[in-house]
């Protein structure tokens, strides 16, 4: 998927600059320092694999910008940690306040930390845990997508939820 990551990234505009790496972070930070210490990192169900979590969390911190921000969105709640995570590769699942800590002890101040998709809590759990199932359907997804997710954001945009099936965090390097 590389390919078309960087075949995409090289067709967009050149402001904002987009670069693309085919290596680990830890790997590319040097190269990426460089050339520019970036002022954003986005990682997108990506933290969860990482074995060092907190040593990845200090090398973005290293190799971001004065007053840079890391955007991170993992899969959030232990006890819905299942046969389809491992699957997948997840070695965890986070709460808000556990990954709040870690990118404390990294260097980086939160703004923004919030659960995402209550709505999935429940079926995530039936699913994933409860009947142990490795395989998630795309025609189960595309539904949920299509309809619970809608319905769920303008739910979401009102009332903070206590829990979901995700973690969204903003943080800014100290």
């Amino acid at each position: 998927m590389y390919r078309q990551l960087d075949a995409r990234a090289r067709g967009m505009p050149a402001s904002p600059r987009v670069d693309t790496y085919n290596a680990s972070f830890p790997e590319a930070a040097p190269l990426i320092k460089a050339r520019n210490s970036p002022d954003s990192v986005i990682y997108v169900n990506v933290l969860e694999h990482i074995a060092d979590d907190e040593a990845e969390l200090d090398t973005i911190q290293q190799a971001l910008s004065d007053n840079g921000r890391i955007f991170l969105f993992v899969p959030a709640l232990s006890w819905l940690f299942g046969p389809f995570d491992e699957r997948v590769g997840h070695l965890r699942r986070y709460t808000r306040s556990e990954l709040e800590e870690k990118l404390l002890r990294a260097g980086f101040q939160t703004i923004l930390s919030t659960y995402f998709d209550l709505a999935g809590v429940a079926p995530w759990w039936i699913k994933y845990r409860l009947l142990k199932s490795t395989k998630m359907e795309p025609g189960g997804v595309r539904f949920y997508d299509r309809y619970i997710v809608p319905a769920a954001r303008r739910f979401e945009a009102v009332i903070r939820p206590p829990i979901g099936k995700n973690v969204i965090v903003v943080a800014e390097k100290r």
